[in-house]
């Protein structure tokens, strides 16, 4: 069997992955359950919800940026899983724009200023509150972030079949210390 893991990711790569998905998998469960959050807090979560997408959003763009200007490992998989395991690469780079994209979206319908952080403000769109377009960027917020969070458990699953069961070296394509051996 072919030693997979000498075709890595780059540092660059393999950096803003790990950032991104530890940043999604902190702001799942402060989007899903911010009421919760709140009533306990008895102060809004929303804020560090809407920073934290604001600077996913940030370093999905420059992560897309690298991919495209920077030639990744040789496909894995042939066939048809190579051709799932692509549409689900690229279902992800999609997802991780448009999901921030329409949470700043659904932020700016409200009444709420959007500050990053609460260092500086953020330019809002122009949707006004409780319009048929504001009420269509929640609908898709919600369901882009749980479909998301279905390809998540997909990914982890495939990563974990990939290290435990096939063990082909798969998942050390994407783990830092591959880079430098």
């Amino acid at each position: 069997m072919k030693d997979l893991s000498r075709d890595h990711y780059d540092s660059v790569a393999m950096l803003l992955h790990w950032a991104i998905a530890a940043l999604i998998l902190a702001n799942i469960p402060l989007g899903a359950f911010s009421e919760q959050i709140e009533a306990g807090l008895e102060a809004s979560a929303m804020w560090l919800h809407k920073s934290i997408g604001l600077t996913v959003l940030l370093l999905s763009l420059a992560r897309l940026a690298w991919r495209l200007t920077h030639r990744p490992p040789p496909p894995v998989m042939e066939g048809w899983r190579g051709r799932l395991a692509g549409a689900v690469h690229w279902a992800f780079y999609a997802l991780i724009i448009l999901v921030p994209l329409t949470g700043w979206m659904r932020s700016s319908s409200s009444g709420y200023p959007l500050r990053w952080f609460e260092l500086f403000d953020v330019p809002k769109f122009a949707i006004a509150p409780k319009s048929a377009e504001a009420a269509a960027v929640v609908t898709a917020h919600e369901w882009l972030a749980w479909t998301m969070a279905a390809l998540i458990a997909l990914h982890v699953s495939a990563a974990l079949h990939h290290g435990w069961v096939r063990r082909d070296g798969v998942v050390r394509r994407m783990w830092p210390q591959a880079a430098s051996g």
